[in-house]
């Protein structure tokens, strides 16, 4: 592990909201400080861990573990909320994964 990737509390921080269309989550922002690290796509299926309800009434926190091929464990900490406007019946997740606990 580099000196630089040594001081990143997170690696990666992202949002997503569901695709009214597709009836499916997309990510609407990801950022990783490190940028040469590949995003997790299969992610989306830990954001929401019981579906894409539409009756989220107030904002949720909660964690979950994900175990890499290599068992490495990759940590995600998320606050879902719905979103803001008028029409908006989906929620938005927002998630910070990282490699510490």
């Amino acid at each position: 592990m580099s000196r630089q990737e040594q001081k990143n509390v997170f690696d990666h921080f992202l949002i997503s909201r569901m695709s009214v269309r597709a009836q499916k989550p997309k990510f609407i922002y990801q950022y990783s400080p490190n940028s040469s690290e590949k995003f997790p796509e299969d992610v989306l299926d830990f954001l929401y861990p019981e579906g894409y309800a539409t009756n989220v009434r107030h904002t949720e926190h909660y964690a979950f573990v994900m175990t890499r091929g290599g068992g490495e464990k990759e940590y995600g900490f998320c606050n879902r909320r719905m979103q803001s406007g008028e029409g908006s019946h989906f929620p938005e997740v927002m998630c910070i994964l990282s490699k510490h606990p």
